[in-house]
Parts: C-alpha cells; structure tokens; sequence
C-alpha cells in the first residue's frame, strides 16, 4: 500500500498490511491524538522510503511508542525517521519506534528530538524503557512472545531523553537472545533513571547479543549499576566490537564509562572499544572506573579509557576525595577497571586526564600511561582487522579513534568521532 495519510498509515500497522510511505506524515500528538496497540507478528513491511512521522504521542500503561511488539523475524521497520515524539507508560515497556521487539528488523531508521518516560519511576520500580527500540521478556506487563532473530542496523538517536526506573537505556533496553546492533548510535541524549542497571546505549542484555561499530555520547544520571554505553549483562555470551562511549555519568555505586558490570553472563568480551567519558563527578562513591565499574568476569582485548573518573575533589596521588576532604580509601576506584579485575589484553588508561595516576595499573593486564604516550598511539599503531586494514587511525593531539567511524560517510559519525578522541 502507497501511504500518504496518518490515517492510512495507521490502518496498514493495525492490520499488519506492508506499506510504503509518500510523504512525511503529521500523526497529530499536538492535537491530543493518543497512538497505541500496535502489534506485529507476521512477515510485513513498513517502507518510510526516507520520510519522518512527527508528532507521535503515545501514552498507555506498557507497551508504548510506534509499534507496540514485534514478534516475527520477518518483520521489517525500514528507512523510517520518528521525530518530535512523547512516549509515556504509565507502568512498563515503552520505546519510539518498537516497545518490546521480539523478533524482526529495524533498517536506516532514527529518532529524534523525542522525550521517553516511565509515570511511576522510582528507585525500586522495573521499566524497560528506551530511546529507540525496547526488547525485554515476560516481565511485569510484558508479553509472553517468541523469540526470534532480531537487528538493528544503520539507525540512530539524537536528542532523545529517557527518564524510567530500573532498567532503562538511550538506546535498547533489555535485549534477548539472537541480536545483533549494528552501525547505531546514541548522540545529545540524557538518561535519568533514580534506580540502576542502565545504561547510555543498552543495558540488561540476556545474550548472544553482538553490538558492532556502536557509539554512544550521552549524559547518565544513575544510582548503581550503570554505565554510559552498557550498564550490565545477564546470561548468554555478549560481544562489544569497535564500540565507544563518550558522554558522563554521575552515580554512587559500580559506574563505568562504559559499562557498569557483569551480572551473571555466561562471557562477556570488548574487543577494539573505548571509553573517553566522565566518571563520578559527585562528592562520594565507590567501585567506579574510567572503562568499567566492575570488571570481573570481563574480558577486554585492544581498549583504553581516558575520561576523568573519581569524586568533585582528589588529592594529589589521585585518591578521591569526599566532601570533607577525607581519602576515600578501599572504594575501587580507579583508572580502567574499579576493582582492577577481569582479563585484560592490551589494554590503558591515561593516567593524567582520569586523575587516577597510579591507581588502575593491573601489572601484565592494564598499563597507565601519560596523556602523550597515549596521543602516540602506543599499543594500537600495528592492530588489523580480518582484512589486514588498520582498526585504528591516529591524528594530531587526539587519542586513537576507530576507523569505522573517523574514515565513515557519514558526518555526523566522523564528527562524533573526532569529539570523544579530542583532548
């Protein structure tokens, strides 16, 4: 079907007929039209042909956003841009484009400028919310679908904020087995969430989940658990590959700059990732790192953080500070991983721009290095991929960037890119 009307369009969703859009469509949020129930669970697809739907508002107890579920691997969302929207569960389960998708394709797609919050957050309060696309299984409110193979590939957030208790994500939320993200990205985004295990980009993945080519500039705003790429992993095995996170968090208890922690995976591994974020920045806290909160249980090959990491205040030597002045021994924190733990190839701080100084160096795991040294490129000049390429690329007074975003076709990637290497 060729759609040129929200009318029509919505008639095509509701019934689960492919569609094809001519025009950007006005969905009438401003006017108090109210967008929800949508399912998709059969072999269908929506076309947006490179047009926007705006004004999409959504308001329900779960299940909010463009598509309400998705449970079918050939369902495929496509070449779709949702802009200016307000997704809000009174409950759990909401997300722009799909609120639980378990299973099916989200193609060339975006959202932005949109506002994404749970009525009820709290600290104790499970949300599953996210600034794009929300996975999440049989929880409180969710649906018992079956599970299929999903991607996400090609799609991205700008301007996108996201307020809802546990669990919740700038990016994805909660995604199952059988995912891969691939070439996304989160930018000019915040996450507030008064409770934990969240993340910047995702969080509370139950794998194999692969994200590949992924990067994140978000601002946190946590309480434990959390990260400003991922906050933690569940079960399954997860793969980070050529990922990076620049942005802030602020929080009181296992933060990371990229991620949180490990929560039971069966593995988890960061191959060529890095983190240039904020870390801390409150008076207190405990078990923070300039890459992850905890490392135990993690595996990062070919990685580096370099974003302030600790308290408002440190002393010389870089222990933190609380806000009477007193060393904040035994906390874990440090310049890479906070407790120091996981397994570690290749892998740095900079010992000047964390403020960690010594602390963080795991001998044979995790060398600190000076901001020049890192700028040098030491580590990473010689690193190929499969087809002999550099992994890396090197510019004059910025840390190693990746050279899927600094060489990509895109400018907003490219700039990205350059931001978070800058010093």
């Amino acid at each position: 079907y060729l759609v040129t009307t929200a009318e029509q369009f919505r008639w095509c969703l509701a019934n689960q007929k492919s569609c094809q859009l001519q025009n950007d469509l006005d969905l009438g949020g401003r006017s108090g039209k109210n967008w929800t129930g949508i399912s998709a669970r059969s072999a269908w697809t929506i076309d947006g042909n490179g047009h926007t739907v705006y004004n999409l508002f959504s308001q329900t107890t779960h299940h909010t956003g463009l598509i309400g579920d998705s449970a079918h691997a050939d369902f495929v969302l496509k070449n779709l841009t949702v802009s200016n929207a307000r997704v809000n569960s009174t409950s759990t389960y909401g997300a722009p484009l799909i609120a639980q998708f378990a299973g099916g394709q989200a193609l060339d797609c975006g959202v932005k400028n949109a506002l994404v919050w749970q009525s009820n957050a709290t600290a104790g309060a499970w949300a599953v919310m996210a600034g794009c696309v929300s996975f999440g299984g049989q929880g409180n409110g969710g649906l018992n679908l079956a599970i299929s193979k999903k991607i996400v590939r090609n799609t991205y957030t700008d301007n996108v904020h996201v307020f809802g208790g546990a669990c919740s994500a700038g990016f994805i939320e909660a995604a199952q087995a059988d995912t891969l993200l691939e070439n996304c990205y989160a930018v000019n985004g915040t996450l507030i969430v008064p409770a934990g295990h969240s993340g910047g980009f995702g969080s509370c993945d139950t794998g194999p989940v692969t994200y590949r080519n992924c990067f994140t500039n978000i601002d946190v705003y946590g309480n434990t658990r959390t990260g400003v790429f991922q906050g933690v992993v569940h079960g399954g095995t997860h793969s980070f590959e050529n990922c990076y996170a620049s942005g802030k968090i602020e929080g009181t208890d296992v933060i990371g700059g990229f991620i949180g922690a490990d929560e039971n995976a069966a593995s988890t591994t960061f191959t060529n990732c890095y983190s240039t974020s904020m870390v801390g920045m409150s008076s207190g806290g405990k078990n923070m790192g300039g890459f992850a909160g905890l490392g135990a249980k993690l595996t990062f090959t070919n990685c580096y953080a370099a974003g302030e990491v600790g308290t408002l205040r440190s002393a010389e030597d870089g222990t933190p500070l609380d806000a009477s002045g007193n060393k904040l021994t035994g906390q874990n924190v440090t310049g890479f991983a906070g407790d120091n733990g996981g397994a570690a190839t290749n892998c740095y701080y900079d010992k000047q721009t964390t403020g960690m100084c010594e602390y963080g160096v795991v001998a044979g795991r995790v060398t600190g290095l000076l901001t020049s040294q890192l700028i040098a490129g030491d580590g990473f000049a010689n690193i190929k991929d499969a087809d002999g390429n550099p992994v890396w690329v090197f510019s004059d007074g910025g840390y190693p960037e990746l050279a899927a975003f600094a060489n990509s076709d895109d400018a907003v990637t490219r700039a990205s890119s350059a931001a978070s290497a800058g010093t």
